[in-house]
């Protein structure tokens, strides 16, 4: 049985754990990797969409005192 290590139970008397530890270690760089990834694509809709929609919502934006409300285009 000692011939098959890369699975969690070689024997059924043994847990493997260091595979355990391996197959953790890889998703936790999955899910990092996966993170960074949605963090730079996010960021980025949000800056295009800032392009295109800046001057938009400068433009069409009201502050009232009275209540300390901004309303933008209509909406608040």
């Amino acid at each position: 049985m000692a011939l098959f290590d890369n699975f969690p139970w070689t024997n059924v008397h043994e847990l493997n754990l260091d595979w355990v530890i391996k197959k953790l270690k890889e998703i936790l760089g999955d899910v990092d990797k996966l993170t960074v990834k949605l963090d730079s694509e996010l960021e980025q809709t949000i800056l295009e969409y800032l392009d295109n929609h800046l001057d938009e919502i400068i433009l069409t934006a009201t502050y009232t005192e009275s209540t300390r409300t901004l309303t933008i285009g209509g909406n608040v």
